[in-house]
């Protein structure tokens, strides 16, 4: 995996665009890693192509929309969609930032939806400190 205090860094600034995104009502909806791309050491968040602007205050966007390996146990359970359902996303993004892998990965759609809805987030490899594998939880 990559170096910790890089990951770190990444990872705040992802977290500030989100937060951005969320105060301003709108849901990526499709935060995965190939969304995320690097400029001078910045990290950007592209694609909004599925993104949603919400209205009201207890709006959730209800369409089943997403990356299967990013996606939140509520939206595989069509639940709906909100602000956590992004904020699971870049969890998945921060395991596979460690790893090189996806944080639920399995044979077939079928079993990745079972991993993610039924399953135990997986941890951190332990090369990696206890603080970021909390950060995951």
């Amino acid at each position: 995996g990559l170096d910790e205090e890089q990951i770190v860094e990444w990872l705040i600034q992802i977290l500030i665009a989100v937060q951005y995104m969320h105060k301003s009502r709108i849901l990526h909806r499709d935060l995965k890693a190939r969304n995320i791309f690097l400029r001078s050491e910045k990290v950007k968040i592209g694609d909004f192509g599925i993104s949603r602007i919400l209205v009201g205050t207890m709006d959730v966007a209800s369409t089943f929309t997403g990356t299967p390996y990013y996606m939140s146990p509520e939206v595989m359970k069509h639940d709906g969609y909100e602000s956590k359902s992004d904020i699971w996303s870049v969890g998945c993004l921060l395991y596979e930032m460690c790893t090189y892998e996806h944080a639920f990965n399995g044979k077939g759609l079928m079993n990745v939806i079972y991993k993610v809805v039924e399953g135990q987030p997986p941890e951190l490899p332990t090369t990696y400190s206890k603080e970021l594998n909390d950060i995951l939880k």
